[in-house]
């Protein structure tokens, strides 16, 4: 419809069909423009995972949040071929609240003592410096963000996300996710 408007407009100036198609323009292509930005948001949010589950131990629900970057990359042999990094979110009637940062295979590069940190750059915020533990199970691909309460209500709040660890043998490759879709009540739905 706002094809065949401009197709009038432009085709036939100076008629009274092109001045009615002329003017109902900016109304189609206001609603063009709505009906992309709600297709948009539902792409977001099906980036998104949940899951919830019921701890054995403490019979207690805990929940689950995550998404995937959106680029790839590729390390050398022996974890070669592509991957992504996944953001998780994670309420556990165990182990708390965490943010996590994990990547499919090779070794995030993070000393099991002290430490390490990673750029985190939420929308157009500068980089900052965010501390960051590796799992007591010793694993080399996940990292435990620190200030994870503060990360989260950043998160919720934004649109993008990008994280720079340092993975041995590539450098420090920075994973981008999009994380606009995030819906906190299926995150965790109220009992």
């Amino acid at each position: 419809m706002l094809a065949e408007a401009k197709r009038i407009a432009s085709a036939f100036p100076g008629t009274e069909q092109a001045s009615k198609a002329a003017r109902v323009i900016p109304a189609i292509q206001a609603k063009v423009d709505a009906f992309a930005e709600i297709q948009a948001q539902e792409a977001s949010a099906r980036k998104w995972t949940y899951a919830s589950s019921k701890d054995e131990l403490t019979g207690k629900q805990g929940y689950t949040a995550w998404l995937q970057s959106e680029n790839q990359i590729e390390l050398k042999f022996p974890y070669q071929g592509p991957q992504r990094a996944q953001l998780t979110i994670r309420e556990s009637p165990q182990y708390g609240f965490d943010v996590m940062f994990s990547i499919q295979r090779g070794q995030l590069l993070c000393s099991s003592y002290d430490g390490c940190s990673v750029q985190v750059r939420i929308d157009e915020a500068p980089p900052r410096r965010w501390r960051a533990m590796p799992p007591s199970d010793h694993s080399n691909e996940t990292l435990f963000l620190g200030n994870e309460r503060e990360l989260y209500r950043s998160i919720r709040g934004a649109k993008e996300v990008r994280i720079q660890a340092e993975i041995y043998q590539a450098g420090a490759p920075t994973f981008i996710f999009d994380v606009s879709g995030f819906e906190e009540s299926k995150f965790k739905p109220k009992s």
